[in-house]
């Protein structure tokens, strides 16, 4: 995904949930499974003391889960807490959209460093905002 896709703002916003937020589970689909270890691997070879470490969980249903709350969805945007996708349209993303921002992300220090989380990293998420742009 490119930085002039629609989409790149809430991307960039999930995975930095991802790389933040505590007890952390990753629910992906089997094709993303994979993908999601790799990412595991990359987050305890870049921070090896980092002792929370996300969990991953097969489901058809992909979303990130922080002590069982929804952070990132892709079919329930029940809470306003939490970063929907549209599944199709200019605004869609993949659950591996935001893995492989993770993974970038953790390549540049994320979140140990300063300014590497990119612009707008210092601002709110605007849950209203995004929602209202597809």
């Amino acid at each position: 995904m490119q930085p002039n896709h629609p989409a790149w703002g809430a991307v960039r916003e999930a995975a930095r949930r991802l790389l933040r937020s505590d007890r952390i589970e990753l629910h992906l689909p089997y094709d993303c499974v994979e993908q999601g270890v790799r990412l595991i691997n990359h987050i305890m070879e870049n921070n090896p003391r980092q002792v929370d470490i996300p969990t991953v969980r097969e489901d058809d249903e992909p979303s990130i889960q922080s002590d069982g709350r929804l952070l990132v969805s892709w079919s329930d945007g029940r809470s306003l807490g939490t970063l929907l996708f549209p599944a199709e349209g200019a605004f869609a993303a993949t659950m591996p959209h935001v893995l492989t921002m993770a993974h970038d992300l953790v390549e540049a220090g994320y979140p140990g460093c300063l300014g590497c989380g990119g612009p707008g990293i210092e601002d709110d998420w605007s849950e209203v905002k995004w929602r209202s742009l597809h």
